[in-house]
């Protein structure tokens, strides 16, 4: 009986370790794409900052998109283009000229429900 035993034993520590690599651990859950911005403009200096765009993925939730251009909310002109991605430009009410960077900050959701950003600093130099 005690080598029945032993040797279950040793069968276990010899082949049981295979089992324990396998591990199925992880979340399973497949990951959420972000929306994603291209193409801002300005890319360089400015004399005065007019206006800011970016072209934004097929898959961002447009009515999620949040724009803020210095300390202000800015509501964009959105067109979507034939491959399904998003022109997006924001118009200022007034230019900001005075010399240094504004933040520009753009946040939108993905189709999916994952957020994405974008975060530029325009240089204005007169």
């Amino acid at each position: 009986m005690r080598t029945i035993i032993m040797t279950a034993w040793l069968a276990a520590a010899l082949y049981g370790g295979g089992v324990w690599a396998y591990g199925g651990g992880g979340g399973g859950g497949a990951a959420c794409a972000e929306p994603s911005f291209q193409e801002a403009k300005p890319e360089g200096p400015v004399a005065a900052l007019s206006e800011f765009g970016f072209i934004a993925s097929d898959n961002t939730d447009i009515d999620s998109l949040g724009i803020e251009i210095g300390t202000g909310k800015i509501t964009p002109t959105i067109t979507q283009r034939r491959n399904g991605d998003y022109e997006v430009k924001a118009s200022l009410p007034q230019p900001i000229a005075q010399p240094g960077k504004v933040r520009v900050a753009v946040e939108a959701k993905s189709k999916e429900g994952c957020w994405g950003s974008l975060i530029r600093f325009v240089e204005v130099k007169p």
